[in-house]
């Protein structure tokens, strides 16, 4: 059996071989490969959450990579924001001892 298909040697024997199907056949075969063409041309993805199905269209592979990098991006600069908050919560603490008198100047001082 060969491996590829030559499309027009099969578009012939289906044509040949449909003849003897009634009209209504032919129609709804006419439909299906409508339906199967529009779908091929606009392919779309689809996932399930919680029961609820979610489609979206199809989009350039390269429109995702993006999209992934700006998610990522995002995501760094929100973790360094919290990083940098959670720094400045602690000077403040410790400036806050230093003024109150909680905490000694002689702990930062290097006595080496």
């Amino acid at each position: 059996m060969n491996a590829e298909l030559d499309p027009h040697r099969v578009v012939r024997l289906l044509t040949h071989h449909s003849s003897p199907l009634d009209n209504k056949t032919l129609i709804s075969l006419a439909q299906a490969r409508e339906n199967a063409v529009r779908q091929k041309a606009s392919p779309s993805y689809s996932w399930v959450f919680a029961g609820h199905v979610f489609t979206l269209p199809h989009r350039p592979r390269i429109e995702y990579q993006l999209l992934l990098v700006c998610v990522l991006a995002a995501a760094l600069f929100i973790a360094i924001d919290a990083w940098q908050d959670d720094q400045d919560q602690q000077n403040a603490d410790i400036d806050i001892a230093i003024l109150t008198d909680e905490l000694p100047l002689d702990v930062f001082i290097d006595s080496n």
